[in-house]
């Protein structure tokens, strides 16, 4: 007989019982309000069923007309993948680049089937795996961190959801401002134009301040 709960579309089963004379078993298939009857062999299947709750009822008669009390099996085929699956945490998933090491994460989901308590959750983050709801007191290494919720219900069916982030500790090297006029020169002139380069493995934002004046913030490297 089939699990409680699966994904496969059909079933095959089997009823035995004593008696001294020869039995004749007689089957009841029934989903819902709908209800077939079949033969009277021993063994009972059906294949290409669709997803739904499914009851089987058997009884068996023997030679001279005597029934045996109805057994029954109850199941559900469910073929759906948990739905609504979400990643909440630290860090979050904006900006994608952070200076946040510490890992908090934790996932969640629902199912037309399973009750979310029997959601079974499996973490692989930066390549370990955990069988965990939450993806908690991890610390993310420099670069590039991925972790990866798979929930799976109880027939089988998973979704899968990744969050990816970069972790950069490190503040940017080698700043450079050329330009003119040069360091200390005197100018008859009232313009200027300078470039700032840095080192950085992510894209880098220019922070300018002329004298005394607001802080003016340029993706370009540029200030003229």
């Amino acid at each position: 007989k089939p699990d409680s709960i699966t994904k496969v579309p059909g079933f095959s089963m089997t009823a035995t019982s004593k008696d001294a004379t020869r039995l004749t078993y007689h089957w009841t298939l029934r989903r819902g309000e709908d209800t077939a009857s079949t033969g009277d062999k021993q063994t009972f299947s059906e294949s290409g069923l669709d997803d739904g709750d499914y009851a089987v009822f058997v009884y068996a008669t023997d030679e001279a007309g005597n029934v045996s009390p109805t057994n029954s099996y109850s199941w559900t085929i469910d073929n759906v993948a948990p739905d609504n699956l979400k990643i909440e945490g630290t860090p979050a998933e904006t900006p994608f680049v952070t200076t946040v090491t510490e890992v908090d994460l934790t996932a969640s989901a629902t199912d037309n089937v399973t009750p979310e308590e029997k959601i079974a959750y499996t973490w692989t983050f930066n390549g370990l795996k955990s069988s965990t709801t939450a993806l908690l007191d991890t610390t993310a290494q420099e670069g590039t961190n991925t972790a990866k919720a798979v929930v799976t219900d109880e027939a089988g069916n998973q979704s899968e959801l990744t969050r990816t982030w970069v972790v950069d500790t490190h503040c940017p090297t080698n700043l450079v401002i050329s330009g003119t006029p040069g360091a200390g020169a005197f100018t008859n002139e009232a313009v200027f134009a300078y470039t700032a380069t840095a080192m950085d493995d992510t894209r880098l934002t220019f922070h300018w301040k002329f004298d005394a004046g607001e802080e003016v913030k340029k993706n370009a490297t540029r200030y003229l």
